[in-house]
């Protein structure tokens, strides 16, 4: 009977094959683990941006050096801009100092009929710590792709020339560089950035 006799360059060529194997899928999983645990300011949503405050001046987001709380919406909304706007509100009217931590930015998806005068006429209704931005319709679309924001205009068959917007609304909380922190849904806003706040100590 013949003695079986192995193939040591066989073996070897396997085990070296198998060892770079090993080595790439490390390489893998830790690339993996370093994406799902990256901070919230990787994700690419926001960025600076310039357009005109309710006082017809040029408002630079560079130039505020905190965070800011963003909500994006219009004057004419009938239901859903107002409520939002007033939880706002509530959260700074009984946090006075939160203002110099954290700031409130109303930016309109309307520019057409948002005009300075208009938005400070309509944030007359709100906390005074709530800044109105409005601008030209390619500054505004601008901005909204920098947040990835929705727009949807709605004609209104019963009158002319009057519309409705359909539009993303939720509360973007970013960094001083206008960089995505986290987002706070409307249903729930009062709950959970109260909830943020405490956890941060901002309040």
């Amino acid at each position: 009977m013949k003695r079986f006799k192995p193939n040591i360059k066989s073996n070897i060529l396997m085990i070296l094959l198998l060892l770079v194997l090993i080595f790439t899928l490390n390489l893998f999983v830790q690339n993996f683990i370093v994406k799902q645990n990256e901070p919230y300011s990787k994700v690419q949503i926001g960025g600076k941006f310039n357009l005109i405050d309710s006082s017809n001046k040029i408002f630079q987001s560079s130039k505020l050096d905190i965070k800011k709380l963003i909500y994006f919406g219009y004057t004419y909304c009938p239901d859903v801009c107002p409520i939002d706007l007033n939880k706002v509100s509530i959260i700074y009217k009984e946090n006075k100092e939160l203002t110099k931590k954290i700031q409130p930015i109303f930016i309109s998806v309307d520019p057409a009929r948002d005009t300075p005068d208009v938005i400070k006429n309509y944030l007359a209704n709100f906390e005074t710590s709530i800044i109105g931005l409005t601008g030209s319709k390619e500054d505004i679309d601008e901005v909204k792709k920098k947040f990835k924001i929705y727009t949807n205009f709605v004609e209104n068959e019963s009158e002319d020339d009057f519309y409705t917007i359909d539009h993303t609304s939720i509360f973007y909380l970013v960094d001083k560089n206008d960089f995505y922190i986290r987002h706070f849904s409307r249903k729930n806003f009062i709950e959970e950035f109260s909830l943020y706040l405490k956890e941060e100590g901002l309040i």
